[in-house]
């Protein structure tokens, strides 16, 4: 009797994509002190950038919480452009619900191509916001549509189950509760040494008693947090080969043909300018873009030319 043939088992077509070490090591050129939320972060699109090739690999949506400044929208941001993956940035400050007036969260979404946001990454900014503290109607039903939307819904013909939903805060009063937390004893046990950095101790438990639904945190299955920057952090994101003051000294150099010096001590007084802004890199971009306002107004007078900052010129601008 002849044998049967053997049937030939196609292999499943294994699909590339960004590894998370190299999307950590461009993050690197960009951002500096959030080692730990790089990697989370590069992992969770470097699964995104599969799924977008065609992976069968689950999403998960990630909350963010951290002070201003300390690099959240730009991770986001620099990832997208190196995984090539569609951005959308929403403010959940000012929207309200559907069926409420003011500007709504899902009309957020009208313009985007179906097609082409298949796999965008929607970056919910100011999401502390939402906390139930004020409003509460208002924030609650705001929470239940980030839900809907986070989970998977159909909204102007568009379905955001395949999108990727990272949602951000600066959650001021987080410090506090976890704080709190730690103080209060327990039982008849002695409360525990109250760590430095509060915000990398946070528990889901923190965040329900900030004001979050059980079911809006089961939505984001990552927590990631972002640390305070200090001094010397500051002054590594200032000499940045891509940071904000090598960049625009490029741009003068060969689009304006002026030549910009900073003295160490402008450099200096930059840092101190962040510092009491506290407003992290934030402080630093502003205090750049402040300083070279006029050479670039007036541009015509100094082409060609060298110009220097020094601490005394910062000083002048930069005081209030």
């Amino acid at each position: 009797m002849p044998r049967k043939a053997k049937k030939k088992v196609r292999k499943k077509k294994r699909i590339t994509g960004f590894r998370p070490k190299f999307l950590y090591s461009k993050l690197k050129e960009h951002v500096v002190g959030q080692d730990e939320a790089m990697k989370s972060l590069c992992v969770l699109f470097s699964r995104q950038s599969r799924r977008a090739r065609g992976a069968d690999v689950p999403k998960t949506n990630a909350l963010m919480y951290g002070p201003p400044g300390s690099g959240k929208t730009l991770m986001m941001q620099t990832l997208c452009e190196y995984c090539n993956l569609p951005y959308r940035r929403v403010t959940a400050t000012g929207k309200s619900s559907s069926g409420h007036t003011g500007p709504n969260f899902m009309d957020s979404f009208e313009d985007i191509d179906p097609d082409d946001g298949r796999f965008m990454v929607v970056h919910i900014d100011e999401i502390d916001k939402l906390g139930l503290r004020g409003e509460r109607d208002m924030e609650e039903d705001l929470q239940d549509e980030v839900i809907a939307f986070a989970e998977g819904t159909e909204i102007y013909d568009i379905k955001t189950h395949d999108m990727l939903c990272v949602a951000t805060g600066a959650f001021v009063d987080l410090e506090e509760i976890v704080r709190e937390r730690y103080s209060s004893p327990v039982g008849f046990t002695q409360p525990k040494d109250v760590p430095e950095n509060l915000l990398a101790h946070a528990t889901r438990q923190d965040l329900l008693e900030y004001g979050f639904k059980p079911e809006f945190l089961a939505r984001f299955g990552r927590m990631v947090h972002t640390n305070p920057l200090d001094e010397r952090q500051l002054r590594s994101i200032l000499d940045l080969r891509k940071g904000k003051l090598n960049s625009m000294i490029e741009y003068f150099s060969y689009e304006l043909d002026i030549g910009i010096t900073f003295t160490n001590g402008a450099r200096n007084y930059i840092i101190a300018y962040a510092m009491e802004a506290g407003e992290g890199a934030r402080g630093i971009n502003s205090a750049v873009d402040e300083l070279l306002e006029n050479f670039e107004f007036e541009q015509e007078d100094h082409r060609g030319k060298s110009r220097r900052i020094d601490a005394r010129y910062a000083r002048r601008i930069l005081e209030v």
